[in-house]
C-alpha cells in the first residue's frame, strides 16, 4: 500500500512537471527507494521544492488558486467575473471577498446617500446598493425604476446594458439584471 501512495505521488509530481530532488525509502520494500521532490527545511519539516506558486497559465494553479495572473503567480481572481456569487467581489490583493462597494446585507451597508437601499439577493444571505426597488422609490422626474436599480426618466433607459450596471452579485441578460448562481 505504502508503494502505491509512493508510486502515486511521484506520478503526480511528475505530471506538474515537478523535477524530484530527495530520494525517500520504501521501508515495507527492501530498499526501494522514490525521489519525491522533498527535502528538510530548518526546522526539521519538508520543503516542497516543486509547488511555489509561479504558473504559466490556468492549468499551473489549484483549485483554490484557479487563475494565472499577467505576473505569472496563481491568484484567486482577476475580476469580479472569476469569484462566486456569495463572494462576488475581487479585491486588490486578487482575492474573492463577501463585502465591497455597493455590496450590503441591509439597508445601512449602503454609504451611498444616492442608492440607500439594499436590495437583497440569494435569500437574504448578500445583496447590492440601488436606488429603488419600484417605482415608489422614485421622483416625479424620474418615476421608473430601471432593472438595475435606478431611477430613469422613461422606460426606455430602464434596461440594463452591461453587468457593471446590475452590481456584482448580479449579472445583465438581455436587458434584465438578474441573480449570478451560487457555485
Amino acid at each position: 500500500m505504502l508503494r502505491s501512495l509512493l508510486m502515486s505521488a511521484v506520478i503526480f509530481l511528475s505530471l506538474l512537471g515537478c523535477e524530484p530532488e530527495t530520494e525517500i525509502e520504501d521501508p515495507g520494500d527492501g530498499g526501494l527507494s522514490e525521489d519525491l521532490g522533498f527535502e528538510p527545511d530548518e526546522d526539521g519539516g519538508t520543503a516542497d521544492l516543486g509547488m511555489s506558486g509561479a504558473c504559466e497559465s490556468n492549468d499551473d494553479c489549484t483549485m483554490d488558486l484557479p487563475v494565472c495572473s499577467d505576473d505569472g503567480e496563481c491568484v484567486e481572481c482577476l475580476d469580479n467575473t472569476y469569484c462566486p456569487a456569495l463572494q462576488p467581489i475581487c479585491t486588490e490583493a486578487q482575492s474573492c471577498s463577501d463585502m465591497g462597494q455597493g455590496v450590503c446585507r441591509e439597508d445601512f451597508d449602503c454609504e451611498n446617500v444616492e442608492m440607500p437601499i439594499c436590495l437583497r439577493l440569494m435569500g437574504g444571505r448578500i445583496g447590492v446598493c440601488v436606488e429603488c426597488l419600484s417605482e415608489a422609490d422614485c421622483i416625479q422626474s424620474r418615476p421608473v425604476c430601471s432593472t438595475f436599480g435606478r431611477c430613469v426618466a422613461d422606460q426606455s433607459s430602464a434596461s440594463c446594458t452591461s453587468d457593471d450596471e446590475c452590481g456584482p452579485p448580479r449579472r445583465c441578460d438581455a436587458g434584465t439584471c438578474i441573480e449570478r448562481e451560487v457555485e
